[in-house]
């Protein structure tokens, strides 16, 4: 499975690069909205791993796009806002399946993630790129 990973920070993208790859998943990183776009544009993917602070625009927008091209795209969101509220998050965009602080640790969300994977891999699970 192919895993799109949102994240300004570039220590933390290459951790979850690492993480995810550890788990057999191809990982495309983008550390700006534009950059995230551009993926989205040309590739196709089963996850995407989301920050909401990007340094050119609200990682919000990029969950919208993502789903205009693909509405059954999890988005799992890890994210250091600590004022947004979740029912909104979660209510306003229906591909979003999860969110992490980025204060928990990178184990609770590849477990997830690994779920996406394993889900993905078995017959009769959903066709994710």
């Amino acid at each position: 499975m192919r895993c799109l990973i949102v994240e300004d920070d570039q220590l933390v993208a290459e951790r979850w690069r690492q993480v995810l790859g550890d788990l057999g998943m191809e990982t495309t990183l983008a550390y700006s909205q534009a950059e995230g776009e551009l993926s989205l544009n040309s590739e196709r993917f089963g996850l995407m791993l989301a920050d909401l602070g990007l340094p050119d625009g609200d990682g919000l927008d990029l969950i919208a796009l993502a789903a205009t091209r693909d509405p059954s795209l999890p988005v799992v969101v890890v994210s250091g806002r600590t004022n947004l509220a979740l029912s909104d998050l979660f209510s306003r965009n229906d591909n979003v399946t999860a969110f992490f602080h980025k204060s928990e640790n990178f184990e609770e969300v590849a477990a997830l993630v690994d779920h996406y994977r394993l889900r993905s891999a078995s017959p009769g699970g959903p066709p994710l790129a």
